[in-house]
């Protein structure tokens, strides 16, 4: 029996490219690679069929793609391995696109792919008024009040980011990987470095949470946690109702639907 009606969705970071398949709407599953500019149509092409081949899904199976993308360069190298391999045309997730929300923030695309398609799963999903924490190479806030207008946000560095930036400034400090450490108070420089990125990022997180929704004048708001660092900061943070790592690919989904 042919199978019909999965759409591919992919969300590509600066860090890691996810790409999600759903059938009509239900999602079936994701995989992760490293973002790199240097990849072609044909090796994503080849390397999705792979996988596909795993879980039983032919190239025609696929009848639609979003594209969520912050690299230009990747972009049309995803543009073109949609058309080869699976014979469609993907929409990109760009100035225009329809969301079927209200945004009150700058000027049209200021408010990045992935944020946009996370907002936009926050109104569909979730009640109201909410926020989401996107944990990635940023960290980014976004905020939708109880009528669903998205009413603003925060971007700062992600945890990994800052324990990169570490080494990078001053080259006498180790490359150090991100680990949460037993102690706040570190007794070698790994450690020290560990804990206040590690520690700096909660506190930081918890600060700018109670901040925003102070700023948004709510009390009861709905925290939603997302992104690929998600799972190992929130053990941490009592802010949070809900660990969504599928977010953005939803949001992805729902704005395919309503295009």
């Amino acid at each position: 029996m042919r199978k019909s009606g999965y759409t591919l969705t992919i969300n590509v970071g600066n860090s890691n490219t996810i790409f999600g398949l759903f059938a009509d709407d239900q999602f079936i599953s994701k995989w992760r690679m490293e973002t790199t500019k240097g990849r072609t149509a044909d090796e994503y092409g080849t390397w999705l069929l792979t996988i596909f081949s795993y879980v039983d899904i032919e190239p025609e199976h696929i009848t639609g793609a979003v594209i969520s993308c912050v690299i230009p360069s990747v972009d049309m190298v995803l543009t073109s391995m949609c058309r080869r391999f699976f014979d469609c045309e993907p929409l990109h997730i760009m100035p225009g696109v329809k969301t079927g929300m209200r945004i009150n923030y700058g000027r049209s695309g200021d408010l990045g792919p992935d944020r946009l398609a996370n907002i936009v799963a926050l109104k569909e999903l979730y009640d109201k008024p909410c926020m989401v924490v996107d944990f990635g190479t940023t960290t980014s806030f976004d905020v939708i009040d109880e009528n669903g207008v998205y009413i603003g946000g925060v971007v700062s560095p992600g945890v990994s980011l800052s324990l990169a930036s570490l080494s990078s400034a001053a080259p006498q400090l180790p490359e150090v990987g991100l680990e949460k450490p037993k102690n706040i108070l570190g007794n070698n420089i790994v450690h020290s470095m560990q804990a206040g990125c590690y520690f700096g990022a909660v506190d930081m997180i918890t600060g700018l949470i109670n901040r925003l929704w102070e700023s948004a004048d709510v009390e009861n708001g709905m925290c939603i946690a997302t992104g690929g660092f998600a799972k190992d900061m929130v053990e941490d943070l009592n802010e949070f109702d809900v660990i969504d790592p599928n977010l953005t690919l939803k949001g992805l989904k729902f704005i395919y639907n309503k295009n």
